[in-house]
């Protein structure tokens, strides 16, 4: 798909196709994605993931299903809550004790960890280029906490038409590594 657009015209164009699609389709990309996931080393060398819960009313690429899986893989996951003005993250044991908090988002209530203790960083997103620009919600909240975390691996999750030619990118924006979509594994270092 090509767009010569600004950030909001692709954002508004891309969250409108991701709210089109039905539960059963969403679903079944997700489970994809899951599966080109649990092959990457990234994922395998992981011990603290720091996932996000999808929201399903923006027809987000669903989660809730890989957190629990990473947690019987014995992995530490961890989740993001806004706390003043940036993100936080906060051990899980079971999405079942997830709460609605800021923005309609699933919050954890577990104890919080250093950003250092991170090995991995899954991430959303609304829109994605091949060189690993994303457009987010346009709050720079992922942004602002990957500058923290530099060194670790930054994974982006999407479907296929999440992925534009160009993204306008400024210096606070903060590239990804690797997008995972239902048919590839895109990795950003080569795009």
């Amino acid at each position: 798909m090509k767009y010569y657009l600004s950030k909001s015209e692709i954002r508004n164009r891309i969250r409108e196709l991701r709210r089109k699609q039905d539960s059963s389709t969403i679903i079944q990309k997700s489970r994809a994605i899951w599966k080109s996931l649990l092959s990457l080393p990234e994922y395998r060398r992981a011990t603290n993931i720091a996932f996000y819960a999808s929201i399903e009313k923006e027809g987000e690429v669903a989660t809730l299903k890989m957190i629990e899986d990473s947690l019987t893989q014995n992995k530490k996951v961890c989740l993001p809550k806004v706390v003043a003005d940036r993100l936080e993250f906060f051990n899980v044991k079971s999405v079942k004790e997830l709460k609605e908090g800021a923005f309609g988002i699933l919050e954890p209530i577990g104890d919080k960890i250093k950003p250092e203790q991170i090995d991995m960083v899954v991430l959303p997103g609304i829109a994605f280029d091949a060189t690993g620009n994303r457009i987010g919600f346009g709050r720079g909240y992922y942004d602002r906490f990957l500058k923290k975390v530099r060194n670790v691996s930054r994974i982006a999750l999407a479907f296929d038409f999440q992925i534009v030619d160009k993204i306008p990118s400024t210096e606070s924006d903060v590239r990804i590594h690797k997008i995972i979509t239902e048919s590839r594994i895109i990795d950003c270092s080569k795009g």
